[in-house]
């Protein structure tokens, strides 16, 4: 793995920074906050590069870091697929054998995550979640077109449906790694009546019609200042999951984050009522509303979804946001002992959409039906 020590030579080696930034001091390297073992290398005016390298290249580490490496080449390399580039990050190089991709960086941006934590919650711009979901709809938009998606190049990417919607039958692989709290939240979605049922039809009616990043969520989209006629720019990163799929399984993971979003801001104080933490929550649900429908907007006017079967395709993600909030539970409880407060939330909520998705759309994503196709 790249250390401090050793950046700077393995870089400068393959021309990959300027010796200038060495010379006049204006190198500088830090750590990345990540799982991984990243590194940030910044030179002067906002150049520089983030090395991305699994911290443990074994553990399909250099499988996922291989796939991104993969998508963003041909991306690049693609005419048809150019506007991307505008989207997901720009890979400078890629080391196969040291496991590890370098990627220009993003100067003055910031993940959704952190703005949002940052923001006050009532002046949160929802502009922000329109041009999210425009990135999102021109990338399934371009993909479910001509022969794009079926390309040789791309015959590498994975049509299956995500593992956590079988959750509720767990895998050997699965128990080998729960944690206590994990084992809690399976036998309570066993238990739940119906829930069982539902995630089996969301499983087999699993489309695959589009590439999807796979893994939307605050934490991998980063945001800055926009230029031309967008006040914001939008960029997607760790495309570490991307496969062919089901673009409402994108959408879902940004309604389910505006969600999480909100039950974060809650209180998590031992001894309070779930109805005490709803009315001290920092995050009014009206802004998860216009979170949520100006993410809608933006997509629809990206992707040519229109009429009926973009309100299908809505209803879809809906559903699937249901399965997004219970990955977020066991995310949650995965080093846990019991589930906390947080993780219980998210799972209840998980389960209430399930089972009344139609509720869920106009209650908590403030998203209502048109009328020309009530």
């Amino acid at each position: 793995m790249l250390s401090f020590e050793d950046a700077a030579p393995y870089l400068l080696e393959r021309q990959l920074i300027d010796p200038a930034w060495i010379i006049d001091g204006s190198l500088t390297i830090q750590s990345a906050a990540s799982r991984n073992g990243n590194l940030k290398i910044e030179g002067p005016r906002g150049a520089g590069l983030l090395i991305k390298q699994p911290a443990d290249p074994a553990e399909r580490g250099r499988e996922t870091l291989g796939a991104e490496a993969a998508f963003y080449q041909f991306c690049q390399q693609e005419p048809a697929a150019a506007a991307i580039t505008e989207i997901a990050p720009h890979l400078v190089y890629h080391d196969a054998e040291r496991c590890l991709i370098a990627l220009r960086l993003v100067p003055q941006a910031v993940t959704l995550a952190r703005y949002l934590r940052k923001a006050q919650e009532q002046r949160v711009p929802i502009e922000l979640a329109c041009a999210l979901g425009h990135a999102l709809g021109t990338v399934h938009r371009i993909f479910s077109r001509g022969e794009l998606a079926r390309c040789p190049r791309l015959a590498w990417l994975s049509v299956a449906a995500p593992w956590v919607m079988t959750i509720h039958r767990p895998t050997p692989q699965i128990l080998s790694s729960l944690s206590p709290a994990n084992t809690q939240l399976i036998r309570l979605l066993q238990r739940q009546e119906g829930c069982a049922d539902r995630l089996d039809s969301l499983h087999t009616d699993w489309l695959v019609e589009t590439v999807i990043h796979g893994d939307i969520r605050s934490d991998n989209v980063l945001v800055g200042n926009g230029c031309g006629g967008s006040p914001w720019e939008v960029r997607i990163v760790d495309w570490e999951m991307v496969q062919l799929g089901d673009p409402a399984w994108d959408l879902a993971g940004a309604l389910q984050d505006f969600a999480r979003f909100w039950v974060d801001s809650m209180p998590m104080t031992a001894n309070l009522s779930i109805d005490e933490r709803v009315a001290l929550a920092r995050c009014p649900l009206d802004l998860v509303g216009g979170l949520c429908r100006s993410l809608w907007n933006g997509y629809q006017s990206a992707s040519d979804q229109a009429g009926p079967g973009s309100d299908l395709l809505l209803d879809r993600a809906v559903k699937l946001s249901a399965v997004r909030m219970i990955q977020s539970a066991y995310e949650i409880s995965s080093e846990l002992t019991d589930l906390d407060p947080r993780s219980v939330i998210m799972l209840q909520l998980g389960e209430n959409v399930l089972s009344n998705s139609e509720l869920a759309r106009t209650q908590l994503f403030g998203i209502p039906r048109p009328t020309a196709f009530k």
